[in-house]
């Protein structure tokens, strides 16, 4: 498990959706269940609660950029929701919600891919709020 740095200028992060057997199996995203987004441009993660329920097992993805060699990416990527690859945990010392990784998996996309990734920002017909 890995605790995260919130606003480490040193990595590419993003956040876009994707669909999670894990979530689709344990019926997530429902209303009033936490999850982890990056907010736009900021680098710094967000926590929010999922405020309708959406379709099942479409849910917020981090996504990081670990290196760029020879024409490819290579990035981690983990659901963004509580209780799948996150664990959102409220801290009573700070008024804080600690963040802990429990799963994450390396993935490696060409730059064209990865670039057609970073660049889409919207989808109308899907949503999270």
């Amino acid at each position: 498990m890995k605790k995260l740095n919130p606003g480490n200028p040193e990595k590419t992060l993003l956040t876009r959706v994707a669909f999670c057997p894990k979530c689709y199996a344990n019926k997530m995203p429902q209303k009033g269940q936490m999850f982890l987004t990056i907010g736009r441009g900021r680098q710094k993660y967000f926590i929010h609660v999922v405020a309708r329920n959406t379709p099942m097992g479409f849910t917020p993805h981090i996504v990081e950029k670990i290196q760029s060699h020879n024409g490819h990416v290579t990035f981690h990527s983990y659901c963004g929701m509580d209780g799948c690859d996150v664990i959102l945990t409220p801290n009573e010392s700070t008024g804080r919600i600690d963040i802990s990784v429990v799963n994450e998996v390396t993935k490696v996309l060409t730059t064209k891919e990865w670039n057609a990734m970073v660049s889409y920002t919207s989808d109308n017909d899907y949503f999270l709020d």
